[in-house]
């Protein structure tokens, strides 16, 4: 899958159930820290925002809010490490592989140049 797919609800729980992901962590609280969660019963989706401050029940959300929460996402790196969360195969962004290898070339530059001295 590339980053920039659309992805809908039904990828997101196929994705989850297929890697047997039962839990992704959405964000943490401001005041104590401790991460709130999807959570999947099943093929039933959940969010709990209890935290080490606060106590709630986990409430039912349909699989579209997942989806949802991904597509917000404009840091790639960011959707990319959710959507790794979920469990989707995800191949690196063109961009980043870009800076990859551009990291490597002038490394390599480097080492060659300070062989040469």
């Amino acid at each position: 899958m590339d980053i920039n797919e659309h992805v809908t609800g039904d990828d997101v729980k196929a994705a989850m159930i297929s890697a047997e992901i039962t839990e992704v962590t959405h964000h943490g609280c401001a005041i104590c820290g401790a991460f709130t969660r999807y959570l999947r019963h099943d093929e039933q989706l959940f969010y709990d925002s209890s935290c080490d401050c606060r106590s709630s029940d986990p409430q039912p959300r349909d699989w579209g809010n997942a989806a949802r929460w991904i597509a917000l996402q404009t840091d790639p790196e960011v959707k990319l490490r959710i959507l790794k969360a979920f469990g989707f195969e995800v191949e690196q962004p063109v961009a980043a592989r870009s800076k990859v290898a551009l990291d490597r070339s002038v490394s390599g530059e480097a080492s060659s140049q300070s062989r040469r001295e």
